[in-house]
Order: structure tokens, then C-alpha cells, then sequence
């Protein structure tokens, strides 16, 4: 009898031990699964982690070369503003020189017109004083006198302007003074009036220079 439940306690312990066996390599079986799993889940996410990193990689790039291309702009836009001041500058200077080429041409006119009116006026004042001066009686000094002051006041009268006030009052002046010397046998207090008249075309004369005289100085 002892033998037999010996016997069935062997028997029993050997198929606990078969059983537990059999769990554990069920739940061996289950936990290679759930690791293999676990592996084919985490595949993805690797690569995408390997996505992410190449990414990063091209916007290191950029930033690396971000400085370069900065640098570059830069000196494009230097090179621009450099060419549009040059140009400007340019144009800026062509106007000044035309400015100042224009301003040297009417001055050296208008000098050049003064001396003309001051050399003609003077050849009129020299005819004025020989014709005061010689008697009635010599008729060919007096003509040839007479010939030079008609000619120097018809100069004069295209030499200036009678819709410019200093102009016409010399105008006036060179025109009264020449009558009186033409008609100097019907003048009383003849040699007096001459010198008046003369001294008030010099006058005249004197205040049409300066204006013009001023004007050339601001010219220059």
C-alpha cells in the first residue's frame, strides 16, 4: 500500500513538473512574440527619428551658408548704390560745367558789349568837342566831324535798347547832345549847353555801366 501512493506521488510530481514546463514555454512562446512585436512597432519610429535628423542636416546647411549669401547681397547692393551715385555725380557735374560754361559766355558777351558801347560813346563825345570847337566857316572839317558822330550815334542806337530804361535814357542823351551840336549857330550860351549835354550822357552812361558791371559779377 505504501509503495502504490509512493508510486502515485511520483507519478503526480511528474506531471506538476510537465505542466509547469509546458506554462513556461508557453509564456516563453508569448513574451518572444510580444518582443518581436514590440521590434516591428519600433522599426518605424527609427526611421522616422533618421528623417527628422537628415532634416536638421539640409537646415545646418543653410545656416552655414546663410553668412555667404548675407555677404553677397550686400555687396551687390554696395555695387548699386556705388553706380547710382557715380551717375549721379556725373549728371550733377555735366550741369555745372554747362551752368558755368553758359554763365562765362554771357559775361564775356556782355563784357565784350560794354567795352563796344564804351569805345563807340567815346569816338561820339571826341566828334562832339572838335565840332563845338570849329567855326561855321569851315565847312569840310565840320562835315567830316559831323560824318563821325552820325555814324557813332547810329551805332549806339543798335548797340542799345529803348525798352531798357538805361538804354533809351542814353539813347536820349546821345540824340539831345547831337542836336544841340548840329544847330550850335542858333544856340545861345552855346559852349554851356554843350557841356551840360555832355557831362549828362557821361552820367547816363556811367549808371548803364554798373548795372551791367553788377550783373557780370554775379555771373561769375
Amino acid at each position: 500500500m505504501k509503495k502504490l501512493l509512493l508510486l502515485m506521488y511520483f507519478i503526480f510530481i511528474s506531471i506538476l513538473s510537465s505542466a509547469q514546463t509546458a506554462v513556461d514555454s508557453i509564456n516563453y512562446e508569448n513574451h518572444k512574440k510580444e518582443v518581436e512585436t514590440k521590434i516591428s512597432i519600433n522599426l518605424p519610429e527609427t526611421l522616422k527619428i533618421e528623417n527628422i535628423g537628415s532634416d536638421l542636416n539640409e537646415k545646418n546647411e543653410w545656416k552655414d551658408k546663410m553668412p555667404w549669401i548675407v555677404a553677397l547681397i550686400i555687396g551687390l547692393l554696395s555695387v548699386l548704390a556705388n553706380y547710382i551715385i557715380a551717375n549721379q555725380l556725373r549728371k550733377t557735374t555735366k550741369e555745372n560745367l554747362n551752368i558755368e560754361y553758359k554763365a562765362t559766355i554771357a559775361s564775356k558777351n556782355r563784357q565784350d558789349w560794354i567795352n563796344e558801347v564804351r569805345h563807340t560813346l567815346t569816338e561820339f563825345l571826341t566828334s562832339t568837342l572838335y565840332l563845338s570847337n570849329i567855326e561855321n566857316d569851315k565847312i569840310d572839317e565840320n562835315n567830316k566831324f559831323l560824318e563821325k558822330l552820325v555814324f557813332a550815334k547810329s551805332k549806339l542806337e543798335l548797340l542799345l535798347s529803348d525798352s531798357k530804361t538805361e538804354q533809351k535814357d542814353l539813347i536820349d542823351s546821345v540824340e539831345n547832345l547831337l542836336t544841340l551840336i548840329t544847330n550850335k549857330s542858333k544856340e545861345p550860351n552855346f559852349e554851356t549847353k554843350v557841356r551840360i549835354s555832355r557831362d549828362k550822357t557821361i552820367q547816363v552812361a556811367r549808371t548803364l555801366f554798373n548795372i551791367h558791371w553788377e550783373k557780370i559779377k554775379s555771373l561769375k
